[in-house]
């Protein structure tokens, strides 16, 4: 497991080597398999912020967004960007994946193919 320069020298009790993520590298590339696409799952896009941003615009004070689809909430981004929105939607949908996979927000299943997001 090489570290960095950088990481060597933050690594302050082995604190870098702990908050490595903890599913492979293996794993990354059998989800790329399945996606067709690779796609960065540690990097920040502006599609990231983008959607982070929105989210947080979006968000009920508890940091709730009840019962929407994710189609929804695409033609609602678009609308509130106007001819602004740059990203496109499978940036978007991409996001909202990868913020759900560092649970930086949780998509829980409801009823008719709906969805509420939470911002954790």
């Amino acid at each position: 497991q090489h570290m960095t320069y950088e990481e060597r020298i933050a690594d302050v009790e082995g604190f870098v080597e702990q908050a490595k993520p903890s599913f492979s590298r293996r794993a990354m590339s059998a989800l790329a398999e399945k996606t067709g696409r690779k796609h960065k799952l540690y990097g920040i896009t502006n599609a990231d912020l983008e959607v982070f941003l929105y989210l947080h615009k979006k968000c009920y004070t508890n940091g709730v967004i009840p019962n929407v689809t994710i189609h929804m909430m695409w033609e609602d981004y678009k609308q509130y960007k106007e001819e602004f929105a740059y990203i496109q939607h499978s940036q978007f949908y991409i996001a909202l994946k990868k913020l759900n996979l560092h649970n930086i927000i949780s998509v829980e299943n409801g009823v008719d193919g709906r969805y509420t997001i939470k911002l954790t």
